[in-house]
């Protein structure tokens, strides 16, 4: 576990109000605490409680993982880069609107406004939190490109993803992780346990599973035609 450090947590406010241009007393205002409080947090390295740190983050559109160590877990199996991410939105947003980046001009952003926002697009460049599932399938949807080509800049041939099955073959993706990491014995058990139930799935969809030959796993079986 990461030791927290109340004097890091009050340079990353520091920073956060530096890139808004926003003073101390505004964010003290805002969520209802006291400049000295902001100051005891950085002199005698103590944290704020654990409701303070949830408004603060949310004031700021960041994890409370990011504000209290300066790092977020990220809940995707494999690793996903929000800088590129947000790289690939800021390419098709520009050639939706046809604004350059480079303007800065918050045109650029209305296909988005009741998605997402500016600032926490900049917040998932800078790497203060991590874009969820639903956001970035939203985000695909109006920017009409694929959800895969989103988040990992391939394409693929199949585009009828949603957030429903992009969840299920990453529950399936973890399964599989946790059982190799399992005793060999208790591994039979669940094989054993999960035979016994496809086989009286079988007697309702006459398909035959045979664990005992490479090709009978039930993730790949096919029903014989008639």
């Amino acid at each position: 576990m990461q030791k927290q450090n109340g004097s890091d947590l009050v340079d990353r406010i520091d920073e956060l109000l530096k890139a808004r241009n926003i003073k101390r007393q505004a964010l003290c205002d805002s969520v209802g605490i006291s400049l000295q409080a902001i100051t005891n947090w950085k002199t005698k390295n103590s944290m704020p409680l654990a409701d303070t740190a949830v408004r603060i983050a949310e004031y700021f559109g960041v994890s409370v993982d990011y504000l209290v160590t300066g790092k977020i877990p990220c809940p995707y199996d494999t690793e996903l880069d929000p800088e590129a991410v947000v790289s690939r939105i800021i390419l098709l947003l520009q050639e939706k609107t046809g604004i350059p980046e480079w303007q800065e001009n918050d045109a650029l952003y209305l296909p988005l406004k009741d998605i997402v926002s500016k600032e926490t697009l900049s917040n998932w460049r800078c790497k203060r939190s991590i874009p969820d599932t639903q956001t970035l399938w939203n985000i695909s949807s109006a920017l009409k490109t694929q959800f895969q080509f989103l988040v990992t800049g391939t394409t693929v041939l199949d585009s009828d993803y949603n957030p429903h099955t992009i969840e299920l073959a990453r529950q399936y993706d973890s399964l599989i992780k946790n059982i190799d990491c399992l005793y060999d014995s208790d591994r039979q058990i669940i094989e054993n346990l999960v035979s016994r139930l496809f086989k009286l799935k079988r007697q309702i969809e006459g398909i035959d599973y045979d664990f005992n030959k490479p090709e009978g796993s039930p993730w790949n079986k096919q029903a014989d035609p008639d």
